[in-house]
């Protein structure tokens, strides 16, 4: 879609495209506004992790990590498209919950809700060969 827009650059009023002079303050200038809209799916993602860290003297930097929030849209290869994805980790408090829906039906595909000291066998936490 185009569309285009022509005003006085003086009084910054609307005039005509054929018009030589503005004809509410005679300026000869004019200011000629194109907009052009294209709408087209690039296919991104919208995620965000948010990590809530405790500066302690002495720890290492991964062991300060108190509390990790990811909420967003993922790939699942069982489905075959994106999902929603809302995963808290809090290491304060050992909780660890997980909850990922089908967006399109709302469906529940998967949800943890346990201790995070129990939560092994998972990701990084498997047992390496």
């Amino acid at each position: 879609m185009c569309s285009k827009s022509i005003i006085c650059s003086n009084c910054k009023r609307e005039v005509a495209e054929d018009s030589t002079a503005c004809p509410y303050c005679g300026n000869t200038t004019k200011i000629i506004k194109l907009f052009v809209e294209e709408t087209f799916d690039l296919g991104l993602v919208d995620r965000a992790k948010i990590k809530l860290k405790d500066h302690i003297n002495g720890k290492s930097k991964h062991n300060n990590i108190v509390t990790e929030t990811n909420v967003g849209s993922i790939y699942s290869k069982d489905k075959g498209k994106n999902v929603s994805l809302m995963r808290c980790i809090n290491r304060k408090d050992d909780l660890y919950h997980e909850k990922v829906v089908d967006p399109d039906t709302g469906e529940t595909i998967h949800e943890c809700d346990e201790s995070l000291s129990e939560h092994v066998g998972h990701g990084s936490a498997k047992f390496k060969k």
